[in-house]
């Protein structure tokens, strides 16, 4: 089954049936406000010696850990772009039931700051800080 893509609407319907929210922000993204009960497993961390962002050696690993590559799983990020990448890893790794929050924490906003996509937090919906799962 091909990547849904999921709106706000749908991810809090998803959350009610009990499918599990995966952040896949920075940490330091994530103790700034997150879906409640969500988890996070970052796609991107800082590479130590540069310190620029790359892809994280252990996420594909660490979802395998943590899920059955058949369970429903909504994979999000701040706006959109790197939950299609972590998606598309996934997939190639074989999971099955994956949704794309489009709208991730932040929404996607057009060239004038209007909102095209919302999401999570621009939804005014509720959030955690700290830690989290």
């Amino acid at each position: 089954m091909p990547v849904q893509v999921v709106d706000v609407e749908e991810v809090q319907k998803l959350l009610g049936e009990g499918v599990v929210y995966v952040d896949v922000r920075s940490p330091q993204e994530f103790i700034a406000g997150h879906v409640p009960d969500s988890l996070n497993i970052p796609v991107a961390i800082p590479d130590p010696n540069t310190m620029q962002m790359a892809l994280n050696p252990d996420f594909v690993s660490t979802m395998e850990e943590q899920f059955e590559k058949g369970s429903p799983v909504i994979v999000a990020c701040k706006m959109g772009g790197r939950s299609r990448h972590a998606c598309a890893l996934l997939e190639h790794a074989g999971f099955t039931a994956l949704r794309d929050f489009s709208g991730g924490w932040s929404g996607r906003t057009d060239p004038y700051g209007n909102t095209v996509v919302p999401g999570w937090a621009s939804s005014g919906l509720e959030v955690e800080t700290g830690g989290g799962s």
